[in-house]
């Protein structure tokens, strides 16, 4: 007992073996009290010392695999007590220290309350290394499963903490525990700084000779980003442990230590995150060229990808690379190399960024270091200004997470105002505070560029200007130079400005280059003069482009040679590289040949891409010696095949015969005499038959995935890039470094531009090819010839195809599939419509496409551009079809559609209609999808005649095939009403097999339609002929469903009800949005339930998803859902509580088919439902009506939703006679009236009132009494009128009726005195109560029971199962169990109310007659029993939450009658502790030998308390000293038994009966002074009373 804490379900602890036992133990001794006395023993810790509680209960944690070990004692008194003790941190102390343990565990286990009914927990836990006790507080305090609250104390040893899940024991907590003490520390940023990666600690390993120097580097230029990022990185890996076996990482600055001062942000920077600068290794302070030849040394490269010129020779030792520029390490590195390279504003994004998502806890840990990565991003992204748009979305997420971690205000101003405080710097110094080289350019000119934050005015202004650039550029022996300024124009740093300055001697080289540039409109310069003749200076107007752009122009521009050293690219392909020269050259046997080839399919991109890249080659010289030539990978006799390559060539005076083609030279013996170099263009690995000459590749340039992997060696030039043609490639070559070629040879600016165009599609994006580079080279080469881009397209792509049928063909798609006989599809053309329609044979070519696919409406979808930049794109379309009716009905559909915004275009093919698409956006697929929505059915035909009332009315007549019904509630409101009408063309038009016909019924009588008046509006106002509908009583559904006819989907409830239940075994779907009623109700039916806030949501939702065309071919439908789902949401009023994201995103979504204001349709149907002049008091009761559930008590419940205030409806005319007359119509004990109604006229704020209406008062007040207590409700009582109701105000207005009506029965099975229910004949009560005395000595309330009860009608077989089975849902222990009231009709009159009593207090008084309990021998008897059980169990619950007693008689029951002992024992866990513990008394009448034994046999599975409870009374006379005989009604079973027990005796009781005994009285001997029993009653066997 005290190991599973009295078998307490609540701490878990005690399993179904652990009851076993107590149970047989429990026989063999007496145990009352027990665990209480060992409990309390175990609780008193008054004798103990605080040392004493730790040591009386302690175990040692598992060790950890580090120096940090733990244990933990636990006590039974709470952690605060412990630690109030005086003598309690002394113990911990002592303690810890006793144990030698770091970390002590003190788990308090402890009772809230004297009863000791809720076991808690507190923790302490001991430590006086500050930084290991929060290691494991923290790790501790991230265990979800422990449930810590953080209790606050004073002293700073200790944490202390509430432990929530009670559940969680010591020993997994010492688990925890010493896994948090294994956890490996991480080293804070400083100490790895200034000791573990110092540059005294790199010196060390690098002298020692044994182990390896992992450098961290940045770019030679140093900026602030590179110093961060190296830094950074470097802790980076070590934390994540990057380090070598025997070595060190350490960040290295790539300039001297000298130049370290010149870097201004930095210094302020460093020096606020007190980062020693003089501990991290500069350029000098490491031999890194003697590491890499030892193999000592690896590299990771931070914001570069390559090495600089000087530090080349570091390639192999590069593990790592981290960078934020563009990738120029293409065929540089193999593939074992970690690349992070992202086009980033910032190297320390993706550094953060890491650290972010991998090891988030070193930046929590050092906000310094967070500090210092912020500054890095803030500096290099201009604060994240989208002015100069360096930032990107990255920089942005991870600038938001790192101020998260520290204080960032104002940074960038201060490190800003470093930077750019130039006074303490000399012209020199500035120059050299940043400077990179230009790439190396192809003439042997070397260039190079220095950032300087002042403007070009102020820089040449200083009087060592002049003499610092000569100096400068003398050391670094630049052909040109480039001073890039970059400055502020105002003070408040909001604006960045940038000048350039080009300087050298060479006068003709500066011109060269000046020129250059400002033909370049992407930097936007414009020329400031000046007096120097070496000086150039220019406004750089485009800000966002970087030095490092400007200097690979600058080197473009020195690549470029002369004019007349440039032949023509006809004379090269006619004469130079033609298949005549490059034979000659192989038969003199002197000489390279240098051969350009394409791939084996020759498209037009390789075949172009293979001729300009030889023209390319050959004018830079790549060709030292021999000859370069093209080649085309196909033979000879291939190349007419290349029907667009041929146009294109012809077009540009190409000779294809003059260039060389597969079997021209012998390439294979080339090799072999060593005199063969291969260039590969367009793909990257020779094809099978040329694997032989692999060895002489020396280039590749391709845009495709390079999967040459390791085959070639570094000395393979790769000039490869993910692009949508290789002729880009070539081009972008060309306009980088011999654009002079370009504009002596526009014959070969438009083969580029062809090939480029053709293998993009024209540049369009739906292709998924196309990339920017393709775009900007398309757009500079146009700027070379004139040719019209468009135009050149549709010749090489006409070129490809024999005819226009060729064109339809390639590019057809079918439509989705209709419900109707005529199919549509599509092709795509890529022209315009009056191209594509000039020649005659077009229009034939469609007319036999169309009949050759067999498809009624054929779609020509045209693409074509209208402007020379190719950005706006054109689109035409063509419906043809021979049936004028069936096109009139797709086109006019179409030209509805807003989204395409057609415009017609005249044809004079009258079985064509053209138009011009305006939104070009919408794709071909998309317009198929619209045309077959087209050709669909509509909803108003659907409605109207394919599932009209008369369809089903002579189908329901022929016999032949099934009918699939959908049907609303009997409530029939208009999202009832809305959702059968829609799910039903839902159906048909998706699920039509289901049934040979689909019909929406509203589940009312027609003559009720005019009542629905927001429904009668909205159906007019949607062209929806009511009349059309099937209503209830059309068609004989039970007829269908006994024939086996019938399938049913229900809409907006779940179970029908009331006269439908029969309907239940022909339901196969359910779309609802109320609570799920089913239960186990249901097999294999298809459930849609969700808690929206219309059912009209769920049905829209299926068709947006689905069948979204429905929709836009169908406005009306769109519109009566769009309005059915706001008015019931309240216009997705939050303040309403009914509106969902579902129905907020149906209602976006249908928002956007239809043109309807949705406040204005709210509106109209808002004041069509509560516009009520033409409905009387009594129209509005019936208007919304239902049937509540029955009620165990037998009270008949109504409620009726009136859309006015209570106020109005009572001083309607008639309103009281309608009360009235409504519920004798309905045969009500009671009606409850739910007002809704609006308090403004834009109908935004909704009000409530709710009324009990009854005859009967006792019955109106015990309902409203108790709906007044309910606090949720917040109800007001208002005075009225009529006497017979009792009405509120309602203060929750989201409480509806659904929520109401469980209250009203709460209500009703409370216990109250007894209730006069009339209802019909007022004079007729229906449980009469005679207050006289029928017979002398007998309770009034005993002989009223006397009377003949009204026997159950029986019912015939056919009656019987139309009557179906009755269901009430009853919760017990928090779950609802369906109760079949059919079933146990005849027995639930086992329980009854019997007013207050009780021994000591007055308490409800349940009496429970065994006599009525069902006989064994009935069909279907554990099922009956089972269901009984729950409905007693259901009303027990509802009185749960007060004191009762119950009075069990047991007189006049037969054996056959009483429940078996096995069964007893399985129900008694079901009734809840409420239940058990709220039941104060439990009085047995007339128990016999058989109760007596029971109640023995029971007391192993019941607590003594509970034991205590039980009282016997022999008669009814000693039942009289508990309760008041007359609020009970005895069945006369039990009468007749109690006159048999007393032998006899008169009616009147003596008071001076034998004393009544309890079982508290004689222990086990429960009843043993009861007399002996007399003879069986009449039609009972002594066996039978058993």
């Amino acid at each position: 007992l005290v190991d599973t804490d009295n078998l307490s379900p609540t701490t878990g602890l005690a399993t179904d073996k652990d009851h076993d036992v107590v149970i047989e133990l429990s026989k063999l001794t007496e145990s009352d009290g027990l665990f209480d006395e060992l409990i309390a023993a175990k609780f008193d810790t008054s004798g103990l010392s605080a040392y004493d509680l730790l040591r009386r209960d302690y175990k040692d944690a598992p060790p950890s695999g580090r120096e940090s070990e733990a244990g933990g004692s636990t006590m039974p008194e709470s952690g605060t007590d412990f630690l109030a003790r005086e003598d309690a941190s002394a113990a911990l102390q002592q303690f810890s220290r006793e144990k030698g343990v770091d970390v002590l565990l003190v788990n308090n286990v402890f009772y809230a309350s004297p009863d000791r009914q809720q076991r808690q927990r507190q923790i302490v836990i001991y430590c006086s290394d500050d930084k290991v006790r929060g290691k494991v507080g923290k790790h501790l305090l991230s265990e979800e499963d422990l449930g810590l609250q953080v209790v606050s104390q004073s002293d700073p040893t200790m944490l202390v903490f509430d432990q929530e899940n009670t559940a969680v024991s010591r020993k997994k907590m010492l688990k925890m525990i010493s896994t948090a003490l294994g956890q490996e520390d991480i080293p804070s940023f400083k100490s790895f700084v200034d000791d573990i990666a110092a540059v005294h600690t790199a010196k060390q390993v690098e002298q020692s000779g044994d182990g390896t120097v992992h450098v961290v580097m940045g770019s030679p230029a140093c900026d602030l980003d590179s110093m961060v990022s190296s830094l950074a990185r470097s802790y980076f890996n070590h934390v994540t442990g990057k380090v070598p076996a025997s070595g060190v990482v350490t960040p290295m600055f790539n300039v001297s230590r000298g130049d370290l001062p010149l870097r201004t942000d930095a210094t302020k920077l460093f020096e606020q995150c007190d980062v020693n600068m003089a501990n991290i290794a500069c350029a000098e302070d490491l031999n890194l060229l003697q590491l890499n030849s030892d193999g000592q040394l690896k590299v990771t490269l931070v914001d570069h990808s390559v090495p600089s010129e000087e530090q080349k020779e570091l390639v192999p030792s590069v593990v790592e690379i981290v960078d934020h520029h563009q990738d120029d390490s293409s065929g540089v590195y193999d593939d074992s190399v970690e690349k992070t390279i992202a086009p980033v504003g910032s190297c320390a994004t993706l550094v953060a960024e890491d650290f972010l998502t991998q090891k988030r806890e070193a930046l929590e840990e050092n906000p310094d270091l967070v500090k210092l990565l912020l500054g890095a991003i803030l500096v290099d992204t201009d604060n994240l200004s989208p002015t100069t748009g360096l930032a990107t979305d990255k920089d942005h997420d991870v600038v938001i997470e790192l101020s998260k971690l520290t204080e960032s205000d104002g940074l960038f101003d201060e490190l800003i105002a470093a930077k750019f405080d130039t006074s303490g710097l000399s012209a020199y110094d500035l120059l050299r505070q940043d400077y990179k080289d230009a790439p190396l350019s192809s003439s042997g000119s070397r260039a190079g560029g220095s950032t300087v934050p002042e403007n070009a005015t102020h820089f040449l202004a200083r009087g060592d200007a002049t003499k610092a650039l000569l100096q400068f550029t003398s050391e670094k022996a630049t052909d040109v130079f480039l001073v890039n300024t970059l400055y502020y124009s105002y003070l408040d740093q909001q604006e960045r400005q940038r000048q350039i300055v080009i300087y050298g001697t060479d006068d003709k080289l500066c011109n060269k280059v000046s020129k250059y540039l400002a033909n370049e409109d992407i930097l936007g310069l414009k020329e400031v003069p000046q007096d120097s003749p070496s000086l150039t200076v220019f406004e750089q107007t485009n800000v966002r482009v970087s030095r490092k752009r400007i200097l690979e122009l600058i080197s473009a521009a020195l690549s470029q040679p002369d004019e007349e050293e440039i032949p023509s690219f006809k004379v090269f392909v006619d004469q130079k590289a033609s298949v005549g020269a490059a034979k000659k050259l192989v038969q003199e046997g002197e000489g390279d040949l240098n051969v350009v080839i394409g791939d084996q399919r020759c498209d037009l991109d390789s075949m172009v891409s293979s001729l300009a890249r030889a023209y390319f080659n050959d004018l830079v010289g790549r060709a030292s010696s021999g000859l370069v030539v093209p080649a085309f990978n196909v033979p000879r006799s291939d190349l007419p095949l290349r029907a667009d390559a041929m146009h294109l060539f012809a077009t540009c005076d190409v000779n294809a015969d003059h260039v060389a083609c597969s079997g021209d030279l012998d390439l294979a013996d080339l090799q072999r005499d060593g005199r063969l170099r291969l260039t590969l263009v367009d793909h990257n690995v020779p094809c099978d038959s040329q694997q032989s000459v692999i060895t002489a590749v020396t280039e590749i340039v391709d845009h495709h995935d390079d999967t040459s992997r390791s085959l070639y060696g570094p000395d393979v030039a790769k000039r490869m890039a993910l692009v949508g043609s290789c002729a880009t490639l070539v081009a972008r070559d060309f306009l980088d470094q011999k654009r002079i070629a370009l504009e002596k040879n526009p014959d070969l600016v438009k083969l580029l531009l062809g090939a480029i165009l053709v293998d993009t599609e024209n540049l369009a994006p739906a292709a998924g090819v196309v990339t920017d580079q393709d775009r900007e080279v398309v757009k500079e080469l146009s700027q070379f010839c004139d040719v019209d881009c468009n135009g050149l397209y549709r010749e090489l792509r006409t070129a490809g195809y024999e005819n226009a049928y060729n064109l339809l063909k390639d590019d057809y798609k079918d439509a989705p599939e209709t419900k109707s006989s005529s199919q549509a599809g599509g092709s795509t053309v890529r022209e315009s419509l009056e191209t594509f329609l000039g020649p005659k044979y077009a229009r034939e070519a469609i007319e036999s496409f169309s009949t050759e696919r067999d498809i009624d409406v054929f779609l020509v979808d045209f693409i074509s551009y209208s402007d020379q930049e190719k950005k706006q794109q054109h689109r035409q379309l063509v419906i043809y079809c021979d049936d004028p009716r069936v096109r009139g009905q797709v086109v006019d559909f179409l030209r509805a559609q807003s989204l395409l915004a057609l415009k017609d275009l005249p044809l004079d093919d009258p079985r064509m209609s053209g138009f011009e698409q305006q939104n070009e956006s919408v794709s071909r697929k998309e317009v198929l999808k619209l045309i077959s929505a087209a050709l669909m059915p509509t909803f108003k035909l659907f409605v109207d005649e394919l599932a009209s009332v008369e369809v089903a009315k002579n189908y329901a007549k022929s016999q032949n095939g099934d009918i699939y019904a959908v049907m609303g509630n009997q409530a029939g409101d208009l999202d009832s009403m809305v959702s059968a009408l829609g799910r039903a063309y839902f159906a048909y038009l998706v699920t039509p097999s289901r049934g040979d016909l689909v019909v929406p019924v509203f589940n009312f009588s027609r003559g009720d339609i005019p009542l629905r008046v927001e429904a009668v509006h909205l159906f007019t106002d949607c062209n929806v002929n009511t009349a059309s509908v099937l209503c209830d009583g059309d068609i004989d559904l039970k007829q269908l469903q006994a024939t086996n006819r019938l399938e049913l989907t229900l809409v907006d409830h779940n179970v029908p009800v009331g006269d439908k239940e029969f309907l239940r075994s022909s339901v196969i779907e359910i779309i609802d949005h109320h609570k799920d009623e089913t239960g186990n109700l249901y097999h294999d039916v298809t459930k849609n339930i969700a808690p929206v806030g219309s059912c009209a949501t769920l049905v829209a939702k299926d068709f947006l998803d689905i069948r979204p065309l429905a929709l836009k071919r169908n406005p009306d439908l769109t519109k009566l859902l769009l309005g059915t789902i706001l008015v019931d949401t309240v216009n997705l009023d939050p303040s309403a509580g009914r509106a969902t994201d579902v129905d907020r995103d149906v209602v976006v979504r249908l928002g956007k088919l239809t043109d309807v204001d949705q406040d204005s349709l709210y509106g109209q149907l808002q004041n069509a439902k509560f516009d009520l002049s033409g409905l009387s008091a009594y129209d509005l009761l019936r208007k919304d009506f239902k049937n509540a559930t029955p009620t165990p008590s037998g009270v008949k419940v109504g409620t009726s939703s009136i859309p006015e205030s209570l106020d109005n409806f009572l001083k309607r005319p008639a309103a009281d006679d309608a009360l009235d007359r409504f519920t004798k119509d309905r045969d009500l004990d009671l009606l409850l009236l739910v007002s809704v109604f609006f308090t403004d006229p834009e109908y935004h704020h909704m009000a409530r009132q709710c009324g009990v209406y009854s005859k009967s008062e006792p019955l109106r007040s015990q309902v409203a009494n108790y709906l007044k207590n309910q606090e949720s409700l917040k109800l007001d009582e208002m005075t009225t009128s009529n006497p017979n109701l009792t009405a509120f105000n309602q203060g929750n207005v989201t409480a509806s009726r659904k929520q109401l009506l469980p209250l009203v029965n709460a209500a009703l099975a409370q216990p109250e005195q007894p209730i006069e229910i009339q209802r019909g004949v007022e004079s007729e009560p229906t449980l009469p109560i005679d207050v006289d005395v029928v017979r002398e000595g007998v309770p009034a309330a005993a002989a009223a029971a006397s009377a003949d009860v009204e026997p159950i009608p029986v019912l015939t077989a056919m009656e019987e199962r139309e009557e179906g089975k009755h269901w009430k849902t009853v919760t017990v222990g928090g779950k609802e169990k369906l109760v079949d009231m059919e079933a146990i009709g005849p027995y639930t009159n086992v329980f009854s109310h019997g007013g207050y009593g009780g021994h000591e207090q007055r308490y409800a008084v349940i009496v429970f007659a065994a006599c009525h309990l069902p006989d064994k021998s009935i069909p279907n008897y554990p099922y009956v029993l089972d269901n009984l059980f729950y409905y007693c169990l259901g009303i027990l619950e509802s009185l749960a939450a007060d004191h009762y007693m119950v009075v069990y008689l047991h007189g006049g029951t037969a054996d056959r009658n009483v429940p078996k002992f096995r069964w007893m024992r399985r129900c008694y866990p079901m009734l809840d502790r409420r239940i058990r513990k709220n039941m104060k008394e439990l009085v047995f009448v007339h128990a016999g030998f058989w109760i007596r034994t029971l109640i023995r046999l029971m007391r192993p599975f019941i607590s003594a308390k509970f034991y205590r409870k039980i009282h016997h009374a022999r008669t009814l006379d000693d039942l009289g000293q508990f309760v008041d005989l007359q609020q009970i009604t005895f069945p006369q079973p039990v009468l007749d038994w109690d006159e048999r027990v007393t032998k006899g005796k008169t009616a009147q009781r003596s008071a001076s009966a034998e004393p009544l005994t309890t079982s508290s009285d004689k222990g086990d001997n429960v009843g043993t002074d009861i007399p002996e029993e007399p003879e069986a009653a009449a039609g009972v066997t002594p066996a039978e009373e058993g």
